[in-house]
């Protein structure tokens, strides 16, 4: 099992806690994000586009240029 220790708190991180989040290019659009929190002191590890939000934003979008 990898494991690796929270840069804050230093406890070992065997899981991880994983929230949504919203991001914002020049504070207009959205982007549906998704962050990596430690488990014990809820700090954020790492936040990245999320890629299930993603795929399916890309296929809604595909389809409606398709429909029209």
């Amino acid at each position: 099992m990898v494991a690796g220790k929270c840069s804050k708190c230093d406890s070992m991180i065997t899981s991880i806690n994983i929230e949504n989040i919203a991001g914002k290019v020049n504070g207009k659009d959205a982007w549906n994000c998704i962050s990596y929190n430690c488990p014990s002191c809820n700090t954020i590890l790492s936040i990245q586009i999320d890629p299930v939000a993603l795929k399916t934003d890309t296929i809604d979008g595909v389809v409606q240029r398709l429909n029209r």
